[in-house]
């Protein structure tokens, strides 16, 4: 028991060590910076804040919500189109009998509600992990409640339990969601990166499987499936991009000739270290401009901040 666990933090790794290397090729090659993921997505986050309240869906229990994608996925895609959903909505909607529930005014609220979980952009048809986001967000129920019924959504053959495909199914419209154009080639490591992450996270027994109670004691931790998507992707993201930013090209060309180079081995090293801390200096630097501290600080506090920084950042602090 104890060899297999070890052979799996190994595995976890090593695979962590090449994940990195393929972000930085790609940062590298592509020229890409970090963005704003929620920019992204406000428009949705926004739309289903609004509508929430207003939705007649919130009368609905998130046991009929499931049944309504159940009865109305599609077979060759694995999604339900936007009038298949209103109509099924409806129905639901007029067999509960509610006064002022199901008429012509409902119609227009759910056409917003159908756009507003809409994240991959994909015209008139929602995902899987979309109508799971829908089940959390309009219907109602306990957390305990949406917990069960996305957990069914995506357990695929009712096994009991997820699998890491199945997660990956899950995340895959809003990696798609949450990264722009100019990044796209990220989008595969960064659906692979997001995956193994809350996989972790709510494998609580390190079983490999995801079983219906970790699901739930990870969401009762405070978790939002979004909230922690937008955040794994920004810092790494991010921590690829500054790793990128201190390797300096300069930097890169001194160690090759270092290494190539015999009769001037120790000349090259230290030009090598002193270019890689000159390099991270003036990058953490341009970091603390738009905070003013290099400006408006005296130089004792600046020195003392910046020396911070490359703490937290792992870089070398400058000689005293």
């Amino acid at each position: 028991m104890g060899n297999s666990a070890t052979t799996g933090q190994v595995l976890a790794s090593t695979n962590a060590i090449d994940l990195d290397n393929g972000f930085r090729a790609m940062v590298n090659m592509s020229h890409i910076e970090p963005w704003s993921v929620k920019d992204l997505i406000r428009a949705n986050l926004h739309e289903q804040a609004r509508l929430r309240w207003i939705s007649p869906l919130r009368h609905v229990v998130v046991d009929a919500g499931l049944q309504i994608f159940n009865e109305k996925v599609s077979r060759l895609d694995g999604r339900v189109g936007k009038r298949d959903f209103i109509k099924a909505c409806l129905s639901v909607l007029r067999s509960m009998n509610m006064q002022g529930v199901g008429g012509a005014l409902d119609e227009g609220i759910l056409a917003h509600v159908f756009d507003s979980l809409k994240f991959d952009g994909t015209k008139d048809r929602l995902s899987k992990g979309e109508w799971a986001i829908g089940l959390t967000t309009y219907f109602k129920g306990t957390q305990e409640d949406c917990s069960d019924a996305v957990f069914t959504l995506l357990d695929t053959g009712g096994k009991g339990f997820l699998s890491r495909s199945e997660l990956k199914t899950y995340l895959t419209s809003f990696v798609a969601a949450m990264t722009p154009p100019e990044a796209e080639g990220l989008r595969p490591l960064l659906l692979k990166k997001t995956t193994a992450d809350l996989f972790t996270e709510m494998d609580a027994a390190h079983d490999d499987q995801i079983s219906p109670l970790e699901l739930l004691r990870w969401m009762q931790a405070g978790n939002n499936l979004l909230d922690r998507l937008m955040a794994i992707i920004e810092q790494q993201v991010t921590k690829i991009w500054l790793e990128c930013q201190f390797t300096h090209p300069k930097l890169r060309e001194d160690q090759w000739q270092w290494k190539s180079t015999s009769a001037d081995s120790e000349h090259y090293r230290r030009k090598a270290v002193q270019t890689e801390t000159d390099h991270k200096g003036s990058v953490i630097r341009s970091w603390l401009l738009p905070l003013g501290l290099c400006e408006h600080t005296d130089e004792r506090t600046k020195e003392r901040t910046v020396r911070g920084t490359e703490r937290a950042l792992g870089a070398p602090a400058h000689a005293a």
